[in-house]
Order: C-alpha cells, then sequence, then structure tokens
C-alpha cells in the first residue's frame, strides 16, 4: 500500500491542482482510507472537480446523483477532505447543483374556469367527486393535472384548488375541510326541509 500512497504524493507534487491520473491513483487507496465513504465508491471519482493539495491534504469537490434517483433536478455537492498522512478521508455538504430546470409554472386559470362552468352547469367532470346528495363535491387533482415530481404537483394543485375557489365564491361555494367544497346556505335549507319533512310525518 505505501508504493501506492507514495505514487499519489508524487504525482499531487507534481500536478497540485489535479491531473487526469488523480482519480485513478485515488482509487487505487480509495478503500484503505479510514473513515465513512457515505456510498463514493472508486469508481466514481471521476467527477472530481477542484482538487488542491497541500501535503499532507488532498482537498476536492464531487457531485452527488442520490437525489435524482428520487427525481431531484438537483445534485448535492461534497467537500472532500483526504489527509494521506492519517490514511483518512472525511467529506461535508458544500451546496446543491441544478442539474435540469424546473418545470414552467402551469397556468391552472383555464383549468379553474372549465371546472367552474362544469360544476355551475351541474356536468359531469373527471376532475371532481360529488356527494350522493349533490351538495358537496370533492376536487380530484391527479386525474387532470400532469404528473410530475410530488412537491411540484403538490403546489400546482394547491394553486388549482385556489383558482376553483375564486371561481366559484360568486355562487357561494366555499372550501370544506377534507378538501371538500359546499355552499352552507343550501346546506342549512336542506337540512331544514328535511327536519320539517321528519317532523310532518310524525304528526
Amino acid at each position: 500500500m505505501a508504493t501506492t500512497v507514495d505514487d499519489l504524493r508524487h504525482y499531487l507534487d507534481r500536478h497540485p491542482g489535479g491531473g487526469p491520473a488523480l482519480p485513478e491513483l485515488l482509487g487505487v487507496i480509495w478503500a484503505d482510507l479510514q473513515g465513512d465513504d457515505l456510498a463514493m465508491k472508486a469508481h466514481k471519482l471521476g467527477r472530481i472537480e477542484s482538487p488542491s493539495w497541500e501535503a499532507p491534504i488532498l482537498e476536492f469537490e464531487i457531485e452527488r446523483h442520490g437525489g435524482t434517483v428520487l427525481g431531484s433536478k438537483r445534485a448535492e455537492m461534497q467537500r472532500w477532505v483526504v489527509d494521506l498522512d492519517a490514511m483518512t478521508k472525511q467529506a461535508s455538504a458544500s451546496g446543491r447543483r441544478q442539474l435540469r430546470p424546473n418545470a414552467a409554472r402551469l397556468d391552472v386559470s383555464p383549468m379553474a374556469q372549465e371546472l367552474a362552468e362544469a360544476i355551475g352547469a351541474s356536468v359531469e367532470h373527471p376532475g371532481v367527486q360529488w356527494t350522493a346528495d349533490g351538495l358537496r363535491f370533492r376536487l380530484l387533482p391527479s386525474r387532470i393535472l400532469p404528473s410530475g415530481p410530488k412537491q411540484t404537483f403538490e403546489s400546482r394543485a394547491k394553486r388549482l384548488r385556489a383558482a376553483l375557489a375564486a371561481n366559484l365564491a360568486k355562487d357561494g361555494w366555499e372550501p370544506a375541510p377534507g378538501g371538500w367544497f359546499e355552499r352552507p346556505e343550501l346546506a342549512r335549507q336542506t337540512r331544514s326541509a328535511a327536519a320539517a319533512q321528519g317532523e310532518s310525518r310524525l304528526k
């Protein structure tokens, strides 16, 4: 192992700012360095950026892609410190890098208007679920919004619900718990009529 470490040291002495052979030379001893490697395997060292050498310390940054597997558009940047005397390696987060542009902001206004028209005309719509008595309905964003990352989808659903509420406010519809919409005045009238009918049956 001493020979390979010496090879790396000599290379870094000649190339303190790094060079094309650095990932391979460091990779040879990577498993021998003590410290949590954070699932950083030697074959990933080809992504080394901004290396600097001041014996016995080698520092560099590297882009990690673990979050992109889960749909993230950003990669975590890590700063690594390798001590060739102590034979240790240590990493810390150094920021994030945007890999892909964020999705364009979806204009939910046309969707909200279409939904409001369908509700006002009592026309069935795939994005709306009505109760059996027709007094309440619930928005079903997954049936009308494009799929995407969870955070983006939830943000769009929230904006769509708010836009729909604004469209329906003039007709007395109000947001209710559980994602429902209702018209409180109509609900009260219906309950009063049902109660009155029940009383007349008892007479």
